[in-house]
């Protein structure tokens, strides 16, 4: 099953959230050739520091004159029972970036 989402709508729903939300991108994977690249990570979702889920991150990126750019992102989702052994322990922190709202 595919979904497709109003960016607007996602960074709105994050932003007014009651919980404290942390999504930590891990190990990322970049590729660039020119002004085109890619940023291909494994994700975690924390939910008031309560191991959520996780999945993987695609994200096309354009070069303007100012900065990177995203031009496109999506992600796939791994079933929770899954993330220890599908990358890494959840508790896994070398590497890991993480994003908070």
């Amino acid at each position: 099953p595919y979904a497709f989402s109003d960016l607007d709508k996602y960074v709105n729903g994050l932003a007014t959230a009651k919980v404290k939300f942390q999504d930590r991108i891990i190990h990322p994977e970049i590729k660039i050739n020119g002004r085109l690249g890619y940023v291909w990570t494994f994700f975690q979702i924390f939910i008031d520091d309560s191991f959520a889920g996780c999945g993987i991150n695609l994200f096309n990126m354009v070069k303007s004159k100012e900065a990177w750019r995203m031009a496109s992102g999506t992600y796939s989702v791994i079933p929770r029972d899954k993330c220890a052994s599908y990358y890494a322990p959840t508790d896994w922190q070398d590497g890991i970036y993480i994003i908070e709202k």
